[in-house]
């Protein structure tokens, strides 16, 4: 049941307990970080793969405590770990690179809102990771998770552009060299949050509950196919999905393996971001708050 709320016991690595947050896209306000800084565990803040924070080395008795000055900061942990959806990623730069095609920032906000609110959402046949990809300087990675949403200029035969829509592909897994693969499909940034939806629901129903070593989406798209599971998706959303042939988008390679690091423009002409390099993604207390500090000093407060 702890880890319903983010609290996980990780003996026998640490005989302590560890808890992970919700954060869509991973972007923090000043204030949040040095608040997580001044209060919570053995004085360090771990990053995680999925851009989210984890505390370690919390004691027996402080779990409670911490919950609730994460809620205090507006900090979720709700179904961050187990048989759940994990954190929702974006592109890092989402809304500040000149080169993306799209902002995903919001999107990610928003199924973080949609999935928090639907307890038939959890308890899935295993972990679940989706991220959106704007197609801009820096890759969200998209590929290694179960859902990924890449951004793409849609257009007809004749060549003319018809907008910007997402392309899903499906059956990523970090780690394993698994990456999602394209499925053909074609959808609106509004019905992005539907789709997801309706995968969710039909691995729900026919994910592998046996073996947890064959219970993520892939397997069931390795045994079914992925004509069989779009025509499942498509019953559960309720209408047509829309397939666009291979030459009938564009998806730019604008990644630059830099832009993480170091002073860069933004696509506000008049302002600048800097990206941080965080050794083994770990960081003190002390480095919480200069981060939040200078974040808030010379900037919006935003990270």
């Amino acid at each position: 049941m702890t880890k319903f709320y983010g609290m996980f016991f990780v003996a026998p690595a640490q005989n302590t307990i560890m808890c992970r947050m919700r954060l869509p896209g991973g972007v923090l306000r000043a204030d949040q970080l040095c608040g997580i800084a001044n209060q919570f565990a053995n004085g360090f803040v771990d990053i995680t793969t999925h851009a989210n924070l984890q505390l370690r080395e919390i004691a027996a008795h402080n779990p409670m405590n911490d919950l609730m000055g994460l809620r205090d900061l507006g900090i979720v942990t709700t179904g961050v770990g187990s048989d759940n959806i994990r954190n929702v990623t974006a592109s890092t730069l989402s809304g500040l690179d000149a080169t993306e095609l799209i902002e995903t920032i919001p999107l990610a906000r928003e199924l973080h809102d949609h999935i928090l609110h639907k307890t038939e959402l959890y308890g899935l046949p295993r972990k679940f990771n989706i991220a959106f990809d704007g197609s801009g300087a820096i890759s969200s990675l998209a590929e290694t998770n179960d859902i990924s949403w890449h951004a793409v200029t849609v257009h007809e035969a004749s060549g003319e552009e018809l907008g910007i829509e997402f392309l899903p592909g499906l059956g990523g897994i970090t780690g394993h060299g698994d990456f999602s693969r394209s499925t053909g499909v074609v959808a609106k940034p509004s019905e992005c949050i539907a789709i997801s939806e309706a995968v969710l629901r039909v691995f729900i129903m026919n994910g592998d509950r046996t073996d947890r070593k064959k219970a993520r989406l892939k397997y069931v798209l390795d045994a079914w196919g992925f004509e069989r599971f779009l025509l499942e998706v498509k019953k559960e959303l309720g209408r047509s999905l829309r397939k666009v042939a291979a030459n009938q988008f564009t998806q730019p390679d604008n990644i630059d393996r830099w832009a993480h690091v170091d002073v860069h423009p933004q696509r506000q002409s008049v302002f600048l971001y800097v990206g941080v390099v965080v050794p083994v993604g770990k960081l003190s207390s002390s480095q919480c708050r200069a981060l939040g500090q200078i974040a808030a000093h010379h900037g919006d407060g935003s990270i």
